[in-house]
């Protein structure tokens, strides 16, 4: 078998080798193969890559270049700084004050509600009472009869001295008279005994008659003068200046009666508007008290300015307050800066915002036109905005 195959081997045709500059003629067939869309892509990657050299080269040479030389006149302006801006809300020039009834509270029931919401009142009127009301006028009655009753009692002790001092001193006329009578009756009787006209025993009866007298004349001096003594210092009779006395104690009853009775009856401090009633009749005052009041015909804004812009206001500055509940902005003017750094009360809706942040309160007065306008918003959270 291997002869078999030599035979064949040997009896093939040679084999050409092709020559070495053949190999060359495929490179310029395969350049066919890519043609003119491949060509192109390497025409954009070179110019790509040149933009950034140059780009490169220019930003280089901008960051190298000198800045232009300034001007001191011409260096930037300061920074002005911003109007200082701080939220706060309405109130009353009196501010709200809660009214509530006097002495404990948890002992008193509103027994009637005189005023509505919203109402005007002025100074002194009544706008609730309580139920200790009734008792406590059973009582100013009754004190108001024993000032009566000790009045009559010193008039009547008056006219009885006046009476008795006139007696009195009718009794000491009679007995100065008696005495004036026995002392002659004893003298006369002296004499008849002298000259044995009359008896001893007679001379000793007138006597005794002349000592009687002297007895009851100093009986009635003591009399008259223990009504007629005074009070040291004065010129008023013991009994009259007693009497006196008790009639003051019974005043001094019916003024803490009445004292008692006004503690039952809430009556507005002064003239304003009931800004919201807190219990009703029947209720027991709680710590809310029984309504809110304000005078309400003078309005402020009090804005929390942050303690380290305090600095910047100062009295009389214009301040514009702002509110989205009404639709033109309030003018107001700093009437009074607070005395002391307090936390804050009045805060936005935002989240983030600091709730511990300290501030001075600015009490802002607005006009008598804006005052009419905001009267019932008080308590409404407003901006404002202080003149630079």
């Amino acid at each position: 078998m291997n002869k078999q195959l030599n035979a064949e081997f040997e009896t093939a045709p040679a084999t050409k080798i092709p020559h070495p500059d053949v190999w060359a003629a495929p490179t310029a067939k395969r350049s066919k193969r890519f043609g003119p869309k491949t060509f192109g892509l390497k025409i954009l990657l070179i110019a790509l890559l040149g933009g950034v050299a140059a780009g490169s080269v220019w930003f280089v040479s901008i960051a190298r270049k000198p800045a232009p030389r300034t001007d001191s006149a011409a260096a930037a302006k300061p920074i002005e700084p911003a109007a200082v801006v701080g939220l706060g809300y309405l109130e009353p020039s009196t501010t709200v004050v809660k009214l509530g009834a006097p002495g404990n509270p948890d002992s008193s029931r509103i027994s009637s509600l005189l005023v509505s919401e919203g109402q005007w009142v002025e100074a002194g009127q009544s706008l609730a009472t309580m139920d200790s009301v009734d008792r406590l006028k059973a009582q100013v009655a009754q004190s108001e009869a024993q000032v009566e009753l000790k009045k009559l009692m010193l008039e009547r002790q008056r006219r009885e001295i006046a009476n008795t001092t006139q007696a009195r001193r009718s009794a000491l006329d009679r007995a100065r008279a008696d005495i004036d009578q026995s002392q002659a009756e004893y003298d006369r009787q002296k004499t008849l005994v002298d000259r044995s006209f009359a008896t001893l025993s007679n001379l000793e009866k007138k006597a005794k008659d002349l000592q009687t007298a002297q007895a009851t004349r100093i009986e009635m001096e003591a009399a008259l003068e223990r009504i007629e003594a005074k009070v040291p210092g004065t010129d008023k009779s013991l009994d009259i200046a007693l009497t006196e006395q008790e009639l003051l104690c019974a005043q001094a009853d019916l003024a803490v009666t009445k004292a008692s009775l006004e503690l039952g009856i809430i009556r507005a401090p002064f003239s304003g508007r009931v800004l919201s009633l807190k219990a009703r009749a029947g209720e027991r005052v709680g710590n809310d008290g029984v309504l809110e009041f304000g005078g309400t015909d003078e309005m402020r804004a009090v804005i929390e300015v942050y303690q380290t812009e305090v600095d910047r206001i100062s009295v009389g500055q214009s301040v514009e307050i702002r509110a989205d509940a009404i639709s033109t902005n309030l003018q107001g003017r700093v009437d009074h800066i607070g005395d002391a750094i307090a936390r804050q009360t009045v805060v936005n809706n935002d989240p983030a915002s600091s709730t511990d942040a300290r501030v001075v309160q600015i009490y802002v007065a607005l006009s008598k036109q804006d005052s009419e306008r905001v009267a019932k918003l008080s308590r409404l959270q407003v901006r404002g905005v202080f003149a630079k």
